[in-house]
C-alpha cells in the first residue's frame, strides 16, 4: 500500500514505553516532499522513499515547492529511537551493503539501505544523538555541507530501498535492482517497485506497484 504517515514501532523496554520511527529530514524538519510506500507482513517491513516535484516543504500542501525547486543543506534517513530507547547506543554499519542492528531490550530490530541516492550521491550511515530531544538512532545521510539549489524534475535517480525487521535480524534474501528507472525491493515474499525519478504525487501513485508475491 502507499503509506504517507511515518512508519512507528512502540514496545516496552524495562517497564517503560520506548519507540522507533522513520523519518526523512531537510535541515532539521521532516521534508513533505518525500513520499514513503511500503508493503508489510507481520514484523517485516519493505518501504521505500521517492521525491514529488509537486510536494511541500515543511507542510503537504500549505508550502508547495515552487518550480519543483528546494534548497537544503542537509538531507537525511532518520531511524530514531526515542523513549526508553533513548538510552542506547546504536552502532553504524560501516557501508550500507551491511544492515543495521539494533538491540531494543526484549526483541532485537534490523535495518538494511540497500539502496539509496540522491543526484548522484550515495548515502552513508551515521550515528546520531540529540540530548535536548530525548533521541538517538541512525541516519542515511544524503547531503550535508553547503546550501545547495536543486531543481527536482531535473534529478534523474533520488530514492532510498529500505527492509526494517522487528523481532529478528535475518536479512538474507533482501534485494534492490535497480532496471529502467524503477526501483525493485523484496524481501521475505514481499515486493514493491516506485520510479527514482521525482515526478508528481498522482504519477508516483500511478507507478507504484507492490504484487502478491
Amino acid at each position: 500500500w502507499n503509506q504517507r504517515r511515518p512508519l512507528l514501532a512502540y514496545w516496552m523496554r524495562g517497564g517503560k514505553p520506548a519507540y522507533l520511527r522513520v523519518r526523512l529530514m531537510k535541515d532539521g524538519y521532516d521534508f513533505a516532499a518525500a513520499r514513503f510506500f511500503s508493503a508489510q507482513r507481520r514484523g517485516t517491513v519493505v518501504a521505500a522513499v521517492n521525491f514529488a516535484t509537486d510536494g511541500g516543504d515543511r507542510h503537504v500542501s500549505l508550502d508547495r515547492l515552487k518550480a519543483a525547486t528546494l534548497r537544503a543543506k542537509d538531507l537525511r534517513l532518520r531511524i530514531e529511537l526515542g523513549g526508553s530507547a533513548a538510552a542506547m547506543s546504536p552502532v553504524a554499519p560501516e557501508s550500507l551493503e551491511r544492515p543495521a542492528l539494533l538491540d531494543c531490550g526484549p526483541f532485537k530490530a534490523s535495518v538494511s539501505v540497500p539502496y539509496a541516492e540522491f543526484d548522484g550521491r550515495a548515502g552513508r550511515w551515521e550515528v546520531f544523538r540529540d540530548a535536548a530531544a530525548g533521541t538517538c538512532g541512525l541516519e542515511v545521510v544524503l547531503h550535508a555541507g553547503a546550501e545547495r539549489e536543486i531543481r527536482l524534475d531535473r534529478v534523474e535517480r533520488a530514492a532510498l530501498g529500505l527492509v526494517l525487521r522487528l523481532g529478528g535480524t535475518r536479512s538474507e534474501g533482501d534485494r534492490a535492482v535497480l532496471r529502467d528507472g524503477v526501483l525493485t525491493m523484496e524481501a521475505e515474499g514481499l515486493s514493491l517497485a516506485i520510479p527514482v525519478k521525482p515526478a508528481t504525487m498522482g504519477e508516483q501513485e500511478g507507478a507504484f506497484r507492490s504484487p502478491a508475491k
